[in-house]
């Protein structure tokens, strides 16, 4: 029997009223896949939008696999080191910081959030954004 397959997407996000894109970008050393500064407009689909938040985003694109929670770990293992700096910016300048997990799938074994993942969300005061859409084939 052929193990169930989901496609996962994730995403780790520090957002706030406004603080200084580039400077957190050249102290936590990571290439954000976006950003947005408050007041800015950017476009989804064909409708326009203003950003009501400025945010620092880096995403994992979709991958299939049969273990979501292997994603996620990939996700983590980027910022665990960069915990002290994130919670530098997130106090100084009162960000918030969501990890976002969206799975789309036939059928899944499930998402198991071990350990490493609720302590990365606790250091950094963290909330998980979890969407879990049904793709039928």
């Amino acid at each position: 029997m052929e193990k169930p397959t989901t496609n996962i997407r994730s995403y780790f996000c520090v957002f706030g009223d406004n603080f200084p894109l580039d400077e957190f970008t050249q102290k936590i050393a990571i290439t954000p896949t976006e950003t947005r500064t408050k007041g800015a407009l950017y476009t989804i689909g064909k409708t326009q939008h203003e950003s009501y938040t400025s945010s620092w985003t880096y995403e994992i694109d979709d991958q299939r696999t049969s273990d979501p929670t292997l994603q996620i770990n990939e996700l983590i293992d980027i910022f665990t080191n960069k915990v002290n700096i994130i919670n530098h910016f997130k106090k100084k300048y009162k960000l918030q910081c969501k990890i976002a997990v969206i799975l789309v799938f036939p059928e899944t074994s499930g998402l198991f959030i071990n350990q490493k993942l609720i302590k990365f969300a606790y250091d950094t005061d963290s909330e998980y954004d979890i969407d879990i859409y049904r793709d039928e084939i």
